[in-house]
This record gives structure tokens, C-alpha cells and sequence, in this order.
């Protein structure tokens, strides 16, 4: 009997992040022919993650691991998808179901967004990282520790590739400083660049947002200010939900069985 394997996205009212997720399900699907693997969005788009499950209910399989393709923590990843899916187990006691971690701070995640720089620099002027600013976005939390995650990276890619100047700011409106005033600032630090690297997989409204203000900071500025894409389409993405999985599947981490008996989930719908 195949085990299921549901990857969970946000969610977005974009299209081509839509499809850009799924086109992603479909290359982890490729490298585990073993499984049934169906991807799902918490909010905006279909299928749900109720949808998703119970299609993989009406092929009989019993064995399920939730993945999420979420970059950091956040209530979303500590409550409201393990109450989704523990709610689910609750009612289908046949069915083991267990959920992986997010992708999280490492190794894999700076090469991506070191990947996505060099892409962008790619068919501009030469120019030294010493002389170019850093602004490392992010969509921000009301947990800590994703915020701290995101600055983290930031200092981090910083430090490896040598930039000159380096700042992190967020898209969304948990906790600051905005973008708006992030990219105020790098602007005065007189660099002859500035590269802006959103922490976002796949296009959405956030991604849509940043490269609506940044095209209006240009026409205020000679500084030359370059946006990174999307990372969603870097292979380790792949590696490291393969990572997840082997967690997951090992026991090591099932952030159902984490879930406090009295966690109330706050899904809703955002600005994605």
C-alpha cells in the first residue's frame, strides 16, 4: 500500500504562484514514485487540506505525512495546519498522520538566496559586494523566532558573499521595520547598488508589492536597485523536504503530536 505525502503551500490569490507551487509538488512526486503525493493550500486557493486528505482517504491509504512548504515558523505552522490535520486523524482513526517541520535556517536556504542573487546580477555591470547594499526581506510574525530566522539570514548571507552594507526588513505587517523604511535607509548609505532579496517561494502579492515600491524608489534615485525572484524553483527546496520526510517518517519531528490539547487555530485569510 503507497503511503500519501500532502505538501501544504500558503496560499495565494496569484496565479502563477499557483502554478508555481504545484509545478513544484510535481518534481517532489517525481523522485518519490513510492508515494501518492498531492499538494494542498491552507488559505486562497484549492484544494484545502481537508480536500487533499480526503482524496487521498478515497484511495485507501492510511499512512500520511504532511509537508510544509513554509520558509519559517509561525502560528501557521505551530497551530492552525496540526490542528487541520490532528482534527483529521481524530475523525479517521485508521489513518496515521504526522507533520514534518518547515524549511527552516541552513545550509540550503543560504545557497538558495546566494543562487538567487548571483541570477540577478547576471547581464548588469560588474560591480564588489563591498559596494553594494543588502536588504534581505521577509514576511515577518507574531512568533520571535521567525523574525529573529529572517534577520539571522540576513547577517549571514552578508557575511559570506562580503556585502557592504546589509539590512533585513518585512513585507507584512507583524513587525518591522516595513520595507518602505528598510529601503529608505540602504538608500542613504550611498552604495553604488542595492540588491533586494525577498524571502518568498513562489510569485504572490507579497513579491508583487516589493517590486511595485521598489520600481518607485528608482525614479527618486541613481542608485542601481535590483530584485531578486523567487526561490521556490531552486532543486533544494527539493533536498530539504526530502529532509523533512525521512524526519518525519523516522519519528523524529510530527508537529501533530507537538500540538497542545487546547490550541486554538487562527486561519484566516491574508493579503498573499
Amino acid at each position: 500500500m503507497k503511503q500519501g505525502i500532502i505538501i501544504i503551500g500558503h496560499g495565494t490569490r496569484n496565479k502563477d504562484g499557483k502554478l508555481a507551487f504545484l509545478s513544484m509538488v510535481q518534481r517532489f512526486s517525481a523522485r518519490h514514485p513510492e508515494s501518492e503525493v498531492k499538494g494542498g493550500f491552507l488559505e486562497l486557493q484549492q484544494p484545502s487540506p481537508e480536500e487533499v486528505f480526503e482524496d487521498l482517504r478515497h484511495k485507501q491509504i492510511t499512512r500520511i505525512f504532511v509537508l510544509p512548504a513554509f520558509l519559517f515558523t509561525g502560528v501557521h505552522l505551530r497551530t492552525d495546519i496540526p490542528h487541520i490535520f490532528r482534527t483529521l486523524a481524530l475523525k479517521h482513526p485508521g489513518i496515521d498522520v504526522r507533520m514534518g517541520s518547515y524549511i527552516g535556517l541552513g545550509h540550503h536556504l543560504i545557497n538558495m538566496c546566494i543562487q538567487a542573487i548571483s541570477q540577478c546580477e547576471t547581464g548588469y555591470r560588474e560591480e564588489l559586494h563591498e559596494d553594494t547594499a543588502l536588504l534581505v526581506v521577509g514576511v515577518g510574525a507574531s512568533v520571535n523566532t521567525a523574525n529573529r530566522d529572517i534577520a539571522g539570514l540576513a547577517e549571514l548571507i552578508g557575511h559570506k558573499e562580503g556585502f557592504g552594507h546589509v539590512r533585513h526588513a518585512f513585507i507584512g505587517k507583524m513587525t518591522g521595520p516595513y520595507f518602505t523604511d528598510g529601503l529608505k535607509e540602504v538608500l542613504t548609505m550611498g552604495k553604488k547598488r542595492i540588491i533586494v532579496c525577498p524571502l518568498l517561494l513562489f510569485p504572490g502579492v507579497y513579491y508583487e508589492t516589493i517590486t511595485e515600491m521598489v520600481e518607485e524608489a528608482r525614479k527618486n534615485t541613481v542608485t542601481e536597485i535590483l530584485v531578486t525572484a523567487t526561490i521556490g524553483d531552486d532543486g533544494r527546496l527539493l533536498e530539504i523536504l526530502d529532509q523533512r520526510l525521512e524526519e518525519t517518517i523516522s519519528g523524529t519531528v510530527d508537529l501533530i503530536a507537538e500540538l497542545p490539547d487546547d490550541a486554538k487555530p487562527r486561519r484566516g485569510f491574508s493579503n498573499r
